[in-house]
């Protein structure tokens, strides 16, 4: 009776799954081997539970010092008729905070459409306000295809931002307080 479905098929679904189900004991007995497995490998290769787990509480204290940033305020240079939404505040703030965290950055890994690109000139103009300048140009870096919607955006949100167009513009890249230079793929 090839057709007809396994005792763990009857008990644990219509037998449509791809997913083989295992009798209880047999799962047990593969837990354990793969613990033992795990665990010899883990000491083999120099873990140490104690420095791994003092890492992830640092860890853990720098993500959630990085959401309760406080809000930087007024984004200099920002048109009157532009404001941000929240989420947009809070990625700046963080962005202003992991700036000079550990990690000397972060990623800001918004879905399209959530305002990365004004999020991202914020966090510039604030840094750039809070220091006094940059430290020299800001340099974003996209594809061809997206560096002519940068500049349009750069424009739109900002009044007073120097931009180059692309990469033949290397004297302005030094004058210029953002810079979008792009690339293109030949595949």
């Amino acid at each position: 009776m090839a057709d007809e479905p396994s005792h763990n098929q009857q008990d644990q679904g219509d037998g449509d799954s791809d997913e083989y189900v295992a009798d209880g004991d047999e799962t047990e007995t593969s837990s354990l081997h793969e613990e033992e497995f795990t665990d010899e490998r883990a000491i083999a290769s120099g873990y140490h539970e104690q420095k791994f787990i003092k890492f992830f509480q640092i860890l853990n204290a720098d993500i959630v010092s990085k959401h309760n940033a406080p809000w930087p305020g007024l984004i200099p240079g920002l048109r009157s008729t532009i404001s941000l939404f929240h989420h947009q505040q809070r990625a700046v703030a963080a962005a202003l905070y992991a700036k000079d965290s550990r990690f000397k950055g972060m990623i800001l890994a918004d879905p399209p459409g959530f305002g990365k690109t004004l999020s991202a000139l914020a966090t510039i103009a604030v840094s750039q306000a809070k220091s006094g300048s940059l430290g020299g140009p800001c340099l974003i870096v996209a594809p061809l295809s997206c560096c002519r919607q940068w500049m349009t955006e750069i424009g739109n949100f900002f009044e007073h931002v120097c931009a180059a167009g692309s990469v033949q513009a290397g004297i302005s890249f030094a004058l210029s307080s953002v810079t979008c230079a792009g690339w293109h793929h030949k595949g």
